[in-house]
């Protein structure tokens, strides 16, 4: 663990300790170092389908600064996996957007889950709107952008091997917005 992160990982265990580990709202301290941002899963059809034991702890979601990729912490409330996937949706918070993190998701992409399935190490995570809300994103420079913060996102859990990204259940359709064809992401 960094040094930068480590405050918000001992505000989250005291939290957890105390009780409180269902929902936390921790943006980052006077430091500039990455804020908690939790969810307490309610609201989040796909939570009970998809991922890993929910046991409190922090997860890692992928954005921008300029050209490079960028971990932030978030707060496990729910299945880790599905929780970091609707975190990575809800874009970066206000103080990491100040902080220079940019990406494809916002508030506005925020309810674009539609599924999240994991079954034996292969992944399923379906959209819905995504070419409405983001039609920049399926430019070249775009969507490997888009992809990187998928796929960075759901590949540091170890149960996923490989992952299909789908539009309105259609892999088809998703990678035809990103003008390409249908893939199914292997591990690094």
């Amino acid at each position: 663990m960094t040094e930068r992160r480590r405050p918000a990982a001992l505000i989250l265990a005291a939290m957890v300790a105390a009780g409180l580990g269902g929902l936390v709202a921790c943006e980052g301290g006077g430091d500039g170092a990455p804020g908690v941002r939790g969810t307490g899963g309610e609201g989040a059809p796909a939570e009970a389908a998809a991922g890993e034991a929910g046991e409190a702890g922090v997860v890692r979601v992928w954005y921008r600064r300029g050209e490079e990729p960028a971990a932030v912490p978030r707060a496990v409330g729910g299945t880790p996996l599905t929780t970091a996937l609707h975190e990575l949706v809800a874009g970066p918070t206000a103080a990491e957007r100040e902080r220079g993190l940019t990406s494809w998701f916002s508030d506005s992409t925020r309810q674009v889950l539609r599924r999240v399935r994991l079954e034996d190490g292969f992944l399923v995570v379906d959209f819905v709107d995504l070419p409405r809300l983001i039609p920049g994103a399926s430019s070249s420079a775009g969507s490997e952008a888009l992809l990187a913060s998928l796929d960075s996102t759901v590949f540091q859990f170890e149960t996923v091997d490989s992952v299909e990204y789908r539009l309105e259940g259609s892999c088809a359709e998703f990678w035809e917005w990103l003008q390409r064809g249908c893939t199914m992401v292997r591990r690094p």
